[in-house]
């Protein structure tokens, strides 16, 4: 899995130039300064040089939206990522939202993740999954939690919340987690509890 920084960080800059490809492609429905709706009428209209303009890095409201979001990348002709989301939103080009996801590595790999909300920084180099986590996996049995965090650049999935893990008749509880992907080893950290279901 030594490879996995490289193959997350290919799938970023797709889905930044996806985004940007979708924001160069929309289009907005632009009225002359003079029309005026019925219900601005006799309201003072704002000439496009008094309106006061946000800064970029002050912006709340996403700069690009995508609705049904299914993204394939392929590097050396392998399958190496597939993304779905029902929405994705692109904040300033640095940050993406991403709202019932799921993201499968190559079947190499051998992992997806599924949750509610994803958060991607790439100033931080941190992928943030939220509510209702499941990370299922070849070797390592599959994960809930609902908080796990994605560092990019150690190539590592860890959290401080709860997390149960079922393996083969196992089930493991405990809080907290390391799994760092390039050596293949799973650790839970604290309050370990095991069960074996039979």
């Amino acid at each position: 899995m030594g490879g996995s920084i490289k193959v997350f960080r290919s799938f970023c800059a797709c889905v930044f130039f996806l985004i940007f490809l979708a924001a160069c492609t929309q289009q907005v429905k632009r009225t002359p300064n003079n029309a005026l709706l019925e219900s601005q009428r006799g309201q003072k209209v704002h000439k496009p040089e008094e309106i006061k303009r946000i800064p970029e890095g002050l912006r709340k409201e996403p700069t690009v939206e995508i609705k049904k979001l299914y993204y394939v990348i392929y590097e050396q002709e392998k399958l190496k990522w597939k993304i779905w989301a029902e929405q994705a939103k692109m904040y300033n080009g640095e940050r993406i939202k991403l709202f019932k996801l799921k993201i499968c590595a190559n079947p190499k790999e051998g992992f997806c993740i599924t949750a509610e909300k994803g958060d991607y920084d790439s100033k931080a180099g941190k992928f943030v999954f939220s509510d209702n986590v499941h990370l299922t996996t070849k070797n390592k049995g599959e994960l809930f939690t609902s908080y796990l965090e994605y560092l990019t650049e150690e190539d590592i999935l860890t959290t401080s919340a709860q997390v149960r893990i079922i393996k083969k008749g196992l089930v493991i509880k405990g809080k907290g987690l390391l799994y760092d992907l390039k050596a293949g080893h799973m650790k839970v950290l604290k309050q370990t509890k095991v069960k074996i279901d039979a």
